[in-house]
């Protein structure tokens, strides 16, 4: 599904743990968790959100502890609320 960005939000395209060992240690969630207290402070609307565990940038990194496609999916949309909704834009 296609959605227009609004003018009040946040588009995130990319937030990546390059050291595998450090994956699944809460890194992700911390930032995230700061970028929705910032929108919420500066009154924006929704975080828009690339989810793309192919992403060129990165193609050459190990992928151990990675999230495959689905499961980031299904974090972000863990980490959404009615307070500062996150939603998936296609790739």
């Amino acid at each position: 599904m296609k959605r227009d960005i609004n003018t009040n939000s946040i588009k995130l395209e990319l937030l990546y743990v390059h050291d595998e060992s450090l994956r699944r240690k809460g890194i992700t969630g911390y930032y995230i968790d700061k970028l929705k207290r910032l929108a919420i402070d500066v009154g924006v609307e929704c975080i828009y959100v690339v989810a793309n565990v192919s992403v060129d940038n990165f193609s050459k990194d190990k992928k151990g502890n990675a999230l495959s496609q689905n499961d980031l999916e299904e974090y972000y949309k863990r980490k959404s609320s009615p307070e500062m909704p996150i939603i998936i834009m296609d790739k």
